[in-house]
């Protein structure tokens, strides 16, 4: 009993595989018992990816055909034919590309997966984009009911129905009917090496491949995830392991007005190559070190000492100048230095600080006082540098 009709088309891309029988076919077998069906060689389908080269298209329309007799289709029941000998399909692919706005065709999902996956094709072509378009002429030009696809294919059913009902919208309601998809119980086959099984990817097993072929694809397949190594005992009905999951720590609010100080490492006596030694070559405040600036013998440090290659020039005014030791030195030098925690911590107010600003019109215009008022200026600029360190150590010994 015909309770009404149905459509569905495969690309000739070459012979077909299992994911076609288990997808598509065997549910195809079933439905023309019941149903008024169409199934259609979408040659020009097959071109939107390998227009490039359509040498081998009528051949694989006729791979196609062998294995769709097969496994059971029948002619006598089913009208088989290949799509590019109907012109209707185009002509009305045509009038549907009026309507369709191209936002719906660039968020197809199967677009994008497409894109990513045949980086080896150039894809960017108006003709693969507009691939759900021709799909939904295919459909609507026998006013199917009905379209047997695999999941991949979902998107490309609901952009046909939003198709039907923007041209029922504009040239009269009821016109064209909203197709319905009818998924079989395996829609989606994996290939061998995980993902869906498709001749793009290099990844199937076709229907007239020999048994030899087979196996030596079979035995490369991970049959149990659960297995980390080949001599691990199989067990198929254990489900694979979940990966493994790291714990994030919260890491510490950390304040970037807190200054800390580093500790200060000790001094190795024993270890030549620590900066603090005194007789590490590299510190430049050994005795030892040629290029010690307080050593008498530095070339080019002491001027008044007969180093060899200074490039200082004595003169009678510099050789006649005593050196002084710095122990002898008439400055009041404190033997060790003041804690900081002695000092006081009693900043001086903005608001006690006399504002004693000289006005423009008083100061000086002769050049020698303008240098004056430069070297007050860097005096001054000097102490806020000071007093600006002293509170920065303040705050990094009360941390």
């Amino acid at each position: 009993m015909n309770e009404g009709r149905v459509y569905s088309g495969m690309r000739p891309t070459g012979v077909l595989h299992l994911g076609h029988l288990a997808g598509a076919l065997t549910n195809w077998v079933a439905l023309q018992e019941k149903y008024e069906c169409f199934y259609t060689i979408v040659d020009w389908h097959a071109l939107m990816s390998d227009y490039a080269d359509s040498s081998q298209t009528r051949q694989n329309c006729m791979e196609v055909l062998l294995d769709w007799l097969s496994v059971g289709l029948d002619p006598e029941k089913s009208c088989l034919f290949v799509q590019s000998h109907v012109p209707q399909h185009a002509e009305l692919a045509l009038a549907f590309a009026m309507i369709t706005p191209l936002g719906w065709l660039y968020r197809n999902p199967t677009y994008k997966e497409q894109i990513q996956n045949l980086q080896n094709k150039d894809l960017s072509t108006y003709g693969f984009l507009g691939y759900p378009v021709l799909m939904t002429a295919d459909i609507l030009l026998y006013k199917a009911d009905k379209v047997p696809v695999g999941e991949d294919q979902s998107a490309h059913m609901e952009l046909a129905r939003e198709v039907a009902r923007r041209f029922n919208h504009f040239f009269g309601e009821n016109l064209l009917p909203e197709p319905q998809t009818l998924l079989t119980p395996t829609p989606k086959v994996p290939g061998t090496d995980g993902r869906k099984m498709s001749k793009s990817y290099n990844n199937s097993l076709y229907i007239s491949e020999s048994s030899e072929s087979l196996w030596e694809k079979l035995r490369t397949m991970i049959t149990d995830p659960a297995r980390e190594k080949r001599t691990d005992p199989g067990d198929p009905g254990k489900k694979p392991k979940a990966p493994k999951k790291i714990k994030l720590e919260k890491l510490p609010e950390v304040d970037p007005f807190k200054f800390r100080a580093t500790p200060e490492e000790p001094t190795d006596p024993t270890n030549p190559s620590d900066p603090t030694n005194p007789t590490n070559p590299t510190n430049p405040t050994d005795p030892t070190n040629p290029t010690d600036p307080t050593d008498p013998t530095t070339p080019g440090r002491n001027p008044g000492g007969n180093n060899t290659g200074s490039p200082f020039t004595p003169t009678p005014a510099n050789i006649a100048a005593p050196e002084v030791p710095l122990a002898a030195a008439p400055m009041d030098i404190p033997e060790a230095p003041v804690p900081l925690a002695d000092i006081p911590d009693t900043p001086v107010p903005l608001a006690d600080i006399p504002d004693t600003q000289v006005p423009l019109g008083s100061m000086p215009a002769t050049g020698e006082n303008d240098v004056i008022w430069m070297m007050l200026a860097g005096l001054t600029l000097s102490l806020m540098t000071v007093a600006a360190s002293v509170m920065l150590l303040r705050k990094r010994e009360k941390h």
